[in-house]
C-alpha cells in the first residue's frame, strides 16, 4: 500500500514538472517569436536633437574699433534693417567727422592756391585759407572738450588709459593742424612761380587725406551686413563693447532646422528624405525635407535628452526645410524625426 502510494505521488510530482517546463517553452516561443517580429525604433526612424536657424548666419556686430565706447544706439531690438543702415555710433563719431571736414576743405584750399599759381590771383586762396584756420580753430575746440569729458570719465576709473591718451593726441594733432594753417595763411604773399608744382602735390595729398578721414570716419559707425531684424542688443549708449559685441542680426525671411544626428546614423539619410519637427516651441508637428546634409563631424555638447544623442557623441548637421511656417525662435530646440525604410535603408549610401 505505502509502495502504490509512493508511486502515485512520483507519477503527480513528474507530470508537474512535465506541465512547468512545457509552459515555460510555450512562453520563451511565443517571446522569442514576439522579439523576432518587433523591427527595432532605429531601423524605422532616427530622432535626433535640431534648433532652428535662419538662412544665413546670425552675425554679431562688434564694429571696428575694439574696446570702443557707444555713442548712440540707432534702432532697438526687433528694429528691421536694410544693408549699410548706420545702427550704432561710436565714440570718436563727432571728432573724426569734423577730420573729415576738415580735410574736405583743405582740399578746396589747396586747388584754390592752384588756381592762384595758375592766374596770379591771391584773393580767393587767402580766404580759402581762412576758411581752413576757422575749421580747424573748431577741431581744435571740439578736441580740448572731448579731452577733458575723457579725462572727467578716466578720473572715475569709467575709460581705459589708452582712450586718454588717444583724446590727448588728438588734441596735439588738432593744435599742430591749427598752427599749420594760420603758418599757411600768413605765407600766402610769398608764392613763387615754383610752388605751381608745390601745391599741385599739396592738393594730391590732401585729396588722399580726404580718402583716410572718410576711412577714419566709417570706422565710428556701425552698418548693418544684410537686410535682417535686431535680434538683440548687448550694450546701451555710454557702455563700452565688449565680448558679446553690440548686437544680433539675422535675416528671418526663411527659416531652417539644423539636426544634430548620430554619425552611425548618417548612411541611412538621404537628400529629399521625408521627416517630422515637433517639440515644446511647436503646437502641430510639422513636415520636412532633407535639403542638405553636412560633410564635418564634431561633437555634440548639450544636455542629454531621454530620446536624443547625449553629450559628447559625434553627430553631423543635416538641414531641414520645414514645409509650413517655423515659429522665429533663433536657436529654439526642436526633435527631428527621420522616416527611414527599413528595407532599402541597410544599403543606402551616405549623401
Amino acid at each position: 500500500m505505502n509502495i502504490k502510494r509512493k508511486r502515485n505521488s512520483i507519477l503527480l510530482v513528474s507530470f508537474i514538472s512535465i506541465g512547468i517546463i512545457l509552459f515555460w517553452n510555450l512562453d520563451f516561443l511565443q517571446t522569442s517569436k514576439a522579439n523576432q517580429l518587433k523591427i527595432p525604433s532605429a531601423e524605422i526612424a532616427i530622432v535626433a536633437r535640431g534648433h532652428i536657424e535662419p538662412e544665413g548666419s546670425v552675425l554679431t556686430l562688434q564694429g571696428a574699433m575694439s574696446g570702443s565706447v557707444i555713442r548712440n544706439l540707432l534702432v532697438v531690438e526687433g528694429s528691421n534693417v536694410v544693408k549699410g543702415q548706420p545702427v550704432a555710433y561710436l565714440e570718436g563719431y563727432d571728432t573724426q567727422r569734423a577730420s573729415l571736414l576738415v580735410a574736405e576743405a583743405a582740399v578746396q584750399y589747396y586747388a584754390s592756391q592752384q588756381r592762384q599759381a595758375v592766374d596770379g590771383a591771391k584773393k580767393s586762396s587767402i580766404e580759402a585759407q581762412q576758411n581752413v584756420v576757422e575749421a580747424k580753430r573748431g577741431v581744435e575746440l571740439r578736441a580740448k572738450r572731448d579731452l577733458e569729458r575723457i579725462q572727467s570719465l578716466f578720473s572715475e576709473h569709467l575709460v581705459s588709459q589708452q582712450a586718454l591718451d588717444s583724446s590727448v593726441t588728438d588734441r596735439n594733432i588738432a593744435a599742430a593742424d591749427l598752427a599749420q594753417a594760420k603758418s599757411s595763411l600768413a605765407a600766402l604773399s610769398e608764392v613763387r612761380g615754383v610752388d605751381r608744382d608745390v601745391v599741385a602735390a599739396r592738393v594730391a595729398m590732401e585729396v588722399a587725406a580726404v580718402v583716410k578721414a572718410k576711412k577714419e570716419f566709417e570706422r565710428t559707425i556701425v552698418r548693418s551686413p544684410v537686410d535682417g531684424t535686431v535680434l538683440s542688443v548687448s550694450v546701451r549708449d555710454g557702455e563700452v563693447v565688449g565680448a558679446g559685441g553690440i548686437m544680433r542680426v539675422a535675416c528671418l525671411d526663411q527659416l531652417h532646422v539644423i539636426a544634430e544626428v548620430d554619425e552611425h546614423f548618417l548612411s541611412k539619410i538621404r537628400l529629399g528624405d521625408p521627416s517630422v519637427i515637433q517639440g515644446n516651441l511647436i503646437h502641430t508637428p510639422i513636415k520636412a525635407t532633407v535639403i542638405s546634409i553636412g560633410k564635418e563631424i564634431f561633437k555634440q555638447t548639450r544636455r542629454h535628452h531621454d530620446t536624443l544623442i547625449g553629450r559628447d557623441a559625434r553627430v553631423v548637421e543635416v538641414k531641414l526645410k520645414a514645409l509650413s511656417p517655423l515659429p522665429v525662435v533663433i536657436g529654439g530646440e526642436v526633435d527631428v524625426r527621420f522616416t527611414i525604410d527599413p528595407k532599402n535603408s541597410a544599403a543606402r549610401p551616405a549623401s
